[in-house]
């Protein structure tokens, strides 16, 4: 099973702020989740923008085209304040549509979805080094 194929088995949950899998996840949580399930990344809790600093710290690279399995970020190189994992060239998996208020799966309005990379261009994507 890919990294995708794993993140693809979470379509459906609930977006929770803060959730980290036992109900939901909040977008952080999902990308942790999945890398952490590859051995790509050591145990931990970081919010989309320390993620995207770890990883970099990490050796991660930036990438112009984004593929399969990579991570993607938006927001500013200043501040990161989404992250998701690419599906492919033109679609990601996400962990959205709620917000800080979404807190428990009862009072949730987002999901983990598959989104058109269109919708919404990322400020940054990276590679894990071993690919």
């Amino acid at each position: 099973m890919s990294i995708v194929e794993y993140a693809e088995r979470f379509i459906g949950k609930p977006y929770i702020w803060g959730g980290t899998g036992s109900v939901g996840f909040d977008c952080s949580g999902l990308v942790i989740e999945c890398l952490q399930a590859y051995g790509l990344l050591p145990s931990g809790d970081w919010t989309a923008d320390a993620l995207a600093k770890k990883l970099k710290k990490d050796g991660w690279k930036s990438v112009k085209a984004p593929a399969a399995g990579d991570v993607v970020f938006f927001g500013s190189s200043t501040k990161y304040t989404h992250c998701a994992i690419m599906v492919s060239d033109t679609q990601y998996i996400e962990a959205g549509g709620g917000g800080s208020k979404c807190t428990t799966a009862a009072n949730s309005t987002g999901m983990i979805r598959l989104r058109p990379l269109s919708w919404r261009q990322p400020s940054m994507v990276i590679r894990p080094k071993e690919r």
